[in-house]
């Protein structure tokens, strides 16, 4: 058990290094954006990002999904590579048709988002881009299944550093503002698949496998309808505060959701990324149950904390990273928007479940459905209560998917998760947060520390809550140990980023 808890919290480790990288490149650029970009122009931008994420899960059908699940369940080394070019090959196909269905309806897309023909080029740029996008993620969840997190990092690390540079020296130096975004993101695309050729062709076993592939897009098209919908419930609000509101408005909920969305980038995803292809190969093994659920555990432990975190300074967040004034409201949201992050980050690894039982078709009902109550409820609250309207839908779809993702997966597959902890959690840090509102008119200087101090008190008030078990407490000391003096610190990262593989056999 300590063995599996050990590589699992290392591989995520890894990803959350290769993550908060990404993420500090887009921390450099917001004070670009804030300065170079209106309200609402940021707020087109927005849009124009969610559409290509949109489109990126719609005609990828999510075969990189598939390529996680049956490369995991396959030994045979030529299989393996049938499976990698199945899934390229097929890609290759849906990218072609994508590009002939919409490179010729770039002047009506722009008529149809911004009610002119001036910005057709944006969507030009955005079509090449995403075809791009798709590949890409086919290549980071290749390299994900194989278990080579310090490869994700390098890749995911050298894509963002041609974006920074290229979008910089776009909008700075060309003054080519959303145009110059859109080909910052187009050549870090094509860079990171250029980066790839070596990895795909030791990788692929050059045949098509037809059967193979109705097979991956039986499992994988499903998703497409859960993939979709779980992206609207994310985001999908920003065309209705567009439509109820304006430009401005989403340019401000986008940037106050850019930073709740470090909770999800830096944890969420960088666990799923480490665990998934784990999790895949752990169901069937002994003690697999009791492993899921201290994972778990300590999963949304850390969402909350990171969360918690964020949440107290989210005033001073947008103070320091925004050059205009006419963003600062946008600290308001965050709270809000991190705890429905947190939410969704929950439901997600309930969903690990359905997908092991290749029960993809109940992920897209319960998304679709809740898609449907959370735009119903937008509807009402965005033109009732504005941006906080769009939060608190955000929030109650949240906790839906929670709810109907653990009940489904259980019955399925069942686990006896510590929701007796789960619940401590979720109470001590909205309990914590609301407590510190009443700090936020005191002095700047004063006003940090009580909010450092409530950071730091909230894992050893978790302990009075009788959260650790005896084991857990020396264990955490044992690290506490290790990583306590500096010095050790070149040594502990060096023995972390080489540890061996997960083996299976192991278990």
């Amino acid at each position: 058990m300590l063995s599996r808890l050990k590589f699992t919290l290392r591989s995520t480790l890894i990803y959350s290094l290769g993550s908060m990288g990404i993420k500090v490149i887009g921390l450099i650029l917001l004070p670009i954006y804030t300065d170079k970009l209106t309200p609402d122009q940021y707020g087109m931008w927005s849009i124009l990002e969610i559409t290509s994420q949109i489109l990126v899960i719609t005609f990828g059908f999510r075969l990189s999904t598939a390529l996680l699940r049956f490369y995991a369940s396959e030994n045979d080394d030529k299989g393996r590579g049938r499976i990698v070019f199945t899934a390229f090959g097929a890609t290759i196909l849906s990218v072609i048709i994508f590009n002939l269905l919409t490179q010729f309806l770039t002047t009506d897309f722009s008529r149809l988002f911004f009610g002119t023909a001036e910005f057709a080029l944006y969507f030009r740029y955005l079509v090449l881009w995403t075809s791009f996008e798709i590949f890409n993620q086919l290549i980071l969840d290749l390299i994900r299944v194989k278990e080579k997190p310090g490869l994700f990092i390098t890749a995911t690390i050298s894509k963002f550093t041609v974006v920074l540079f290229v979008i910089i020296y776009l909008i700075v130096n060309r003054g080519m503002g959303i145009e110059g975004i859109i080909l910052g993101q187009l050549t870090g695309s094509i860079a990171l698949i250029l980066f790839a050729v070596p990895l795909l062709a030791r990788e692929m076993h050059f045949r098509i496998d037809l059967p193979l592939f109705r097979e991956m897009f039986r499992y994988g098209f499903p998703l497409i309808f859960s993939g979709i919908s779980t992206f609207i419930l994310a985001v999908g609000d920003r065309y209705l505060v567009k439509y109820f509101l304006d430009y401005n408005e989403v340019g401000i909920y986008s940037l106050s959701y850019k930073f709740s969305n470090l909770v999800k980038i830096i944890f969420i995803q960088a666990f799923q990324r480490g665990f998934l292809p784990i999790a895949f190969n752990m169901y069937d093994k002994p003690n697999a149950k009791r492993f899921f659920t201290k994972i778990f555990t300590y999963y949304v432990f850390l969402i909350f904390w990171s969360g918690l975190a964020l949440s107290l300074f989210s005033r001073e967040i947008i103070h320091i990273f925004s050059s205009s004034e006419a963003y600062y409201e946008a600290y308001r949201y965050i709270p809000l928007q991190t705890l429905a992050i947190g939410f969704f980050g929950m439901q997600s690894f309930f969903m690990i479940g359905l997908h092991y039982a290749k029960r993809t078709h109940i992920i897209a009902f319960i998304t679709t459905g809740v898609v449907a109550v959370n735009i119903g409820l937008n509807m009402v609250l965005i033109p009732a209560a504005g941006l906080y309207g769009a939060a608190i839908t955000y929030i109650i779809s949240g906790l839906l998917m929670v709810f109907l993702n653990y009940f489904q997966s259980q019955k399925y597959y069942t686990i006896r998760y510590e929701l007796g902890k789960i619940l401590t959690i979720l109470l001590l840090s909205v309990s914590l947060y609301l407590a510190s509102l009443f700090i936020n008119d005191m002095v700047l200087w004063l006003r940090i520390i009580l909010k450092l101090l409530v950071i730091v008190a909230f894992p050893f008030l978790l302990y009075l809550f009788k959260f650790y078990e005896p084991v857990e407490v020396d264990r955490i000391i044992g690290v506490w140990k290790k990583w306590r003096n500096p010095r050790n610190w070149n040594k502990n990262i060096r023995q972390m980023m080489v540890g061996q593989s997960f083996n299976s056999s192991e278990l």
